[in-house]
């Protein structure tokens, strides 16, 4: 981190930010084109030297894995939690529902590869109902796995990646529009953030990659993930700018690599927990943007969480998807393995209490 704020308010002006990153990541950070609209002059592979960045400090360790279990999934994609703490993990051409100790319950059998869900939580007006990206558009299915609605598709373009639930609106994340569409609980599409220059709620998201994800926040404004400036904003409905935080760098405090972090989760107490591709850490950071500690690093999900080999041309990443729970633990899907993790704060931590939202 460096001495400034890490949360600039919006008066600051909606501007990407080019941040670098330590060492390598700095010159990959400098080559790549934020705005997407003239390429890269980076090569198609390219492999990240960053050994010396894989070892996380026991200290900072912050939590520990209370479970472990396989989805049985052959293309892992999302994971969301449900009520009484189900967990839904999203992949293949299905949505397989798990209990709080990986029990298998139940399976929602879709008609094509699902990008993202969310599952609305019990006090929301349609609790339970499971909203699922596929491809351009959104699925709507009922807690026991009825379907309930097809949503028409959001453009030619779009890749939907996140999904995040409000009271009354519904939030799509699009990579391939760069854009976040706002929708009704009915899908009737109420307007956008970013994705075109020009007019109201315009924002420059950098999308260098199909990572592109949204979560609301008990604050009551959405937070969307810019990953190529390697930062987190938040914005009103309307898509007006409020704050952002997040820097680019291989330490630990920073986002490494060209797009991160790939995604966000929040804990009740409202703050973040956030995962990295290709170095995989999974982080935790308070409300307003400071790191705090860390949930997982490259060693909890194998060699291949470490080695960072990115390809720009065909997008193959090192990744995982996160989650929390009603009791403040963090579930984590690895999209390599399909293996789903579990983890809790260490006795003593410190963080058990605001876990739960009750510091």
């Amino acid at each position: 981190m460096t001495n400034q704020p890490a949360v600039r308010p919006a008066g600051l002006g909606v501007i990407v930010v080019v941040a670098t990153a330590a060492l390598v990541a700095g010159l990959a950070v400098w080559l790549i084109d934020r705005s997407g609209g003239s390429g890269h002059r980076l090569p198609e592979k390219f492999v990240y030297q960053i050994d010396k960045y894989k070892q996380i400090d026991p200290g900072l360790l912050a939590y520990e894995e209370v479970f472990c279990f396989d989805s049985g999934l052959k293309d892992a994609s999302a994971v969301a939690i449900g009520l009484e703490d189900r967990i839904f993990a999203a992949g293949d051409r299905s949505i397989r529902i798990f209990d709080s100790r990986g029990g298998r319950l139940a399976a929602i059998e879709l008609a094509a590869r699902p990008s993202c869900l969310a599952v609305a939580p019990a006090d929301h007006p349609q609790a339970g109902r499971v909203f699922v990206g596929l491809g351009d558009q959104i699925g709507v299915f009922s807690g026991e796995g009825q379907p309930l609605a097809s949503w028409p598709p959001l453009g030619e373009k779009a890749i939907l990646t996140s999904i995040a639930l409000a009271e009354a609106d519904v939030f799509a994340a699009d990579a391939g529009q760069a854009r976040v569409h706002r929708l009704s609980l009915e899908g009737d599409v109420l307007g956008a953030i970013g994705g075109q220059r020009g007019g109201r709620g315009w924002a420059p998201f950098a999308v260098p990659s199909p990572f592109f994800d949204v979560a609301m926040h008990p604050d009551g404004w959405l937070r969307v993930v810019n990953p190529g400036a390697l930062r987190v904003e938040a914005y009103s409905f309307e898509g007006n700018l409020q704050l952002f935080w997040g820097e680019g760098g291989a330490r630990i405090d920073g986002f490494f690599g060209c797009c991160n972090p790939a995604n966000i989760a929040v804990l009740p107490d409202g703050r973040f927990v956030t995962a990295e591709k290709g170095l995989v850490r999974v982080k935790i950071y308070s409300a307003d943007g400071q790191f705090e500690s860390v949930v997982a690093g490259p060693e909890t999900f194998g060699a291949a969480a470490g080695a960072v080999n990115e390809s720009l041309s065909d997008h193959e990443y090192t990744a995982v998807d996160v989650a929390v729970d009603g009791k403040g633990r963090v579930v984590v899907l690895d999209l390599t393995t399909a293996k789903i993790h579990g983890f809790q704060t260490k006795a003593g931590s410190g963080e058990s209490e605001a876990a739960d939202g009750s510091r």
